[in-house]
């Protein structure tokens, strides 16, 4: 192929190519995060939606088996997996039925406090002007009221205690942010609860 061939082969591919629509990406991911502005350390009780299945009593003792090994490899982790519950002469496998929740403290705190699980009650501790994430989930292009996996959110600071959810609408609790990523392929977006002196939300 001569040179000239080869460059117009080539200039009518890049003529193509940009004519092309760029690759769209149909979602992206939301967080959900608590933002901590009182000069205190805040606690952030959060109750996430469980699921359970129906253990057959054979199945009982190799069930607590496996949370005991769990449980030793992976120290106050078993409650997020999941937990044995008897119910009316029935056992069940109760665990969250959502992923991406945060089971780690996202401070830059000198030392972070460890998380206190229970079932499908997560304690956050923020420190004072810390955000912390509680839950990632999909973004749906075509949603346009996103809901957070939460069933309930409690805050305390000191003597003071105020439940969030349920009682409030959600566009009263998360707040959109800019990200300056929604644009992105991977396209993130992100959800703000900020809690200020006095347990105040949002103001």
């Amino acid at each position: 192929m001569s040179i000239c061939k080869g460059t117009l082969l080539f200039f009518l591919c890049a003529v193509a190519l940009s004519g092309c629509t760029p690759a769209h990406n149909p979602g992206g991911t939301i967080e959900w995060v608590v933002a901590n502005q009182t000069p205190d350390t805040l606690r952030v009780l959060v109750c996430y939606p469980l699921d359970s299945v129906l253990v057959p009593l054979a199945e009982v003792a190799a069930r607590r088996h496996r949370l005991g090994v769990d449980s030793a490899a992976h120290p106050g982790f078993r409650q997020l997996r999941g937990q044995l519950t008897a119910h009316r002469g029935q056992w069940y496998w109760v665990r969250n039925s959502v992923g991406g929740i945060a089971t780690w403290a996202t401070c830059d705190a000198p030392r972070p406090a460890p998380l206190g699980s229970s079932g499908g009650l997560l304690t956050y501790q923020l420190p004072p002007h810390c955000t912390q994430l509680l839950v990632t989930t999909p973004f749906v292009p075509d949603t346009s009221r996103p809901q957070p996996p939460v069933v309930g959110l409690q805050l305390q600071h000191g003597s003071l205690r105020q439940v969030v959810l349920p009682g409030r609408p959600l566009r009263q609790v998360f707040r959109p942010q800019p990200t300056s990523r929604e644009h992105d392929y991977s396209a993130q977006y992100r959800y703000q609860l900020t809690v200020g002196p006095g347990l105040t939300i949002n103001d």
